[in-house]
């Protein structure tokens, strides 16, 4: 049985064990440099997608924080309208008394003025106010006798009389005078 093919087949079968032994050997270090490579790849996956989570915990909280000024707005929304109204009713309010005061002042004026002007009608061998208050000092108001009204103060100079109150009213009465009210 020893035949010069026998040795053939045996070195062929050995060749193509080697053969199979290489592809496996270069088959493993592939799986190896493939693994080492997937093993970056999940790195690198895992960075991104943990950036990714992040970002989409930061979109969630941009979310949950735009509702929630949402719902402030509303409410202040709300607010502002009660406000406004309330406003608006108290400048309504305001400009109505503000309309019954000045039409009150305005018939009080109108009814003083109508009052002065009957006691003037009435009483006309009076002179009018503004020509009652002239003061009267010097040689000729002396010589009428209209002089004395002012007393000693008015020889003295600019000095009040005592107890009038008011400043300018030299020789005149404190009192509220006819026909000016």
């Amino acid at each position: 049985m020893e035949s010069p093919l026998v040795a053939v087949f045996l070195a062929v079968i050995a060749l193509t064990a080697l053969l199979q032994a290489g592809c496996i050997a270069y088959l493993a270090f592939g799986m190896r440099l493939g693994n080492q490579k997937l093993g970056e790849f999940e790195e690198t996956f895992e960075t991104g997608v943990a950036s990714i989570r992040e970002a989409a915990k930061l979109t969630d909280r941009a979310a949950e924080l735009a509702e929630r000024t949402l719902a402030q707005a509303h409410r202040m929304d709300v607010v502002v309208g009660d406000v406004s109204r309330k406003a608006e009713r108290y400048m309504d309010q305001a400009a109505a008394k503000l309309e019954t005061a000045a039409s009150r002042a305005a018939i009080r004026l109108d009814s003083k003025l109508a009052v002065g002007e009957e006691r003037v009608r009435e009483q006309p061998h009076r002179a009018p106010p503004l020509q009652r208050l002239r003061f009267h000092h010097g040689r000729a108001a002396r010589a009428r006798g209209l002089a004395g009204r002012r007393g000693r103060a008015g020889r003295r100079g600019r000095r009040r009389r005592r107890g009038s109150g008011r400043p300018g009213l030299r020789g005149r009465a404190a009192g509220p005078q006819p026909g000016l009210s």
